[in-house]
């Protein structure tokens, strides 16, 4: 009577132990899979984000170029120019603010969300390294530094 608990003790033992054996190495190869593929999961959806935003961010570079060409634009017709600008800005909710410049830097133009800003408000931009990295010819590398909007005093 005394050898049956002993060798069910036993049986018990020689079962689980390997058991345990394997349940941990399944454990640290699942973990290791998931870790990868985690991983791979994170990068992917960082690069579709990352094409997604450069699409978007084309796309509205591409209709600021196309609104930049237009005639009245280019001539300076300011009447016909605001008129543009205001209407472009209505349909692109994007877009908080639009300002055309003359050549030596100063602002013709400035619409917001708000309006159009006064001519007797609009300022010189000519030393805003926003401009200056427009008007850059040559082949050095331009690095402006972080500037801050004097409108919204965001960077």
């Amino acid at each position: 009577m005394r050898l049956k608990p002993k060798l069910l003790m036993y049986f018990v033992l020689v079962s689980v132990i390997p058991l345990l054996i394997i349940n941990t190495m399944w454990f640290i190869s699942t973990r290791n899979q998931v870790k990868t593929s985690a991983s791979t999961e994170v990068e992917n959806i960082g690069r579709q984000a990352k094409e997604q935003i450069d699409s978007y961010l084309s796309t509205k570079i591409i209709s600021l170029i196309i609104h930049s060409q237009t005639e009245s634009v280019i001539s300076q017709n300011i009447p016909k120019a605001t008129a543009e600008l205001e209407n472009f800005l209505r349909q692109d909710k994007d877009i908080n603010q639009l300002q055309l410049l003359d050549r030596d830097g100063k602002e013709v133009i400035r619409i917001t969300s708000a309006g159009v800003t006064p001519k007797s408000e609009l300022i010189n931009l000519s030393d805003n390294p926003a401009y200056k990295v427009t008007t850059f010819v040559g082949g050095n590398k331009y690095v402006s530094p972080m500037y801050i909007d004097v409108a919204s005093g965001l960077p």
